[in-house]
């Protein structure tokens, strides 16, 4: 997490990364959280993209749960969405063998579509095939019938095709 933190720090002195940043999360996303926490978003994406390419990884796991929010302010759902939809699996909850699993996905299609790993929660009430998925946001923004929201609890809300 200190490594993390620090990153994050470093990305948002680096106003040229943040600029980009910036304008790419005012494209994907309709903004409505404060827009004091954007740039903790734009931080974080940042921080975690620089992370996984520094250890030369394909994919990534970060701990979503509490000690994120005590330093930032902000849940990393937003940000595991940015990096899902650049091609680098971002998984929840230290979720190593989800993120292993978001890989497997990725080169099952062989790349045509952005792919993305969440929790199966129940069977769907009115589709016998169908399951409702959960996770806070890290839905690639590609994978959403319209403009996803960045909202609370800063996470991506992404309405499926």
């Amino acid at each position: 997490m200190t490594e993390l933190v620090q990153a994050v720090r470093d990305a948002q002195a680096d106003e040229q990364a943040m600029a980009t940043m910036l304008a790419h999360i005012g494209d994907s996303f309709e903004i409505c959280i404060p827009e004091d926490k954007v740039p903790a978003v734009a931080g974080l994406a940042i921080a975690m993209k620089r992370l996984v390419e520094k250890y030369g990884c394909n994919a990534g796991a970060i701990q979503c749960w509490n000690a994120l929010q005590d330093e930032l302010g902000i849940m990393p759902c937003a940000a595991n969405a940015i990096l899902n939809e650049m091609g680098i699996p971002i998984v929840c909850e230290t979720d190593i063998h989800g993120a292993i699993t978001a890989l497997m996905v990725e080169a099952a299609d062989l790349g045509r579509h952005r792919g993305m790993f969440a929790d199966w929660t129940v069977r769907h009430p009115d589709n016998e095939n169908g399951e409702l998925l959960q996770h806070c946001g890290p839905w690639p923004c590609s994978c959403a019938a319209v403009k996803p929201k960045l909202t609370y609890p800063l996470a991506s809300i992404t309405p499926a095709r």
